[in-house]
């Protein structure tokens, strides 16, 4: 008796639970049709016009200036910041006089998050190279080659991040999609007891109307 009790309490409760889930759902599924019918209906690829201006820039080859000016203080920003290791790094390994504004113009191109990295690894890459060639008592590697190698693989390894960035959005909306799905299998087990109440509610009516004295 005491089990039945218990059970009947505990399938009350879920049927309590199950009326407000049930509304939710049915809020949630009229709402994504809206928003669903929304975008069908109206969002698609936008005509972009030519416009004259542009035509002009391209055949004059007039610069952005705004776009111009964003970089030189870019240029700024980053020789502030890095100036004077990059002058530290180009005087103790030899490298010529361009390579300052050409690792400068490496950093601004690159987003500012791999900047400390880029110019640091370079450091102790360099340092690994000059050693390297110490210890064979020869320059058998050029610290010119070494410094162009690093920088081409430091340029190749941000464009993997991105790919492998990418990669990672479309396995997350997987992951996204497959624990939507959980909750939606774990809403539907909680609508079935109400089903079942609606069911029990059904069959005690049927059995007291057949026990009633007309």
């Amino acid at each position: 008796m005491k089990i039945r009790n218990f059970v009947e309490k505990f399938f009350n409760l879920i049927y309590q639970i199950a009326k407000y889930l049930s509304a939710l759902i049915v809020a949630i599924c009229i709402f994504a049709l809206l928003i669903t019918g929304v975008d069908l209906f109206f969002s698609g690829p936008s005509l972009k016009v030519p416009e004259f201006s542009e035509y002009v820039d391209s055949i004059e080859g007039k610069p952005n200036v705004e776009s111009e000016f964003a970089k030189l203080d870019e240029k700024r920003k980053v020789e502030k910041a890095y100036g004077d290791l990059i002058t530290k790094l180009v005087k103790n390994y030899g490298l010529s006089a361009e390579s300052y504004d050409i690792l400068i113009n490496d950093m601004v191109k690159m987003d500012e998050k791999f900047r400390d990295d880029y110019i640091n690894r370079f450091s102790k890459f360099l340092s690994k190279v000059k050693k390297y060639n110490n210890k064979k008592n020869s320059e058998r590697i050029k610290i010119v080659d070494a410094a162009n190698y690093y920088r081409n693989e430091f340029f190749d390894a941000i464009e993997r991040f991105k790919v492998e960035k990418e990669e990672n959005k479309v396995k997350r909306m997987y992951k996204v999609g497959i624990f939507l799905s959980l909750i939606i299998t774990l809403l539907m087990f909680l609508i079935v007891p109400l089903l079942i109440k609606i069911e029990e509610n059904t069959r005690h009516s049927t059995v007291s109307k057949e026990n009633t004295i007309s």
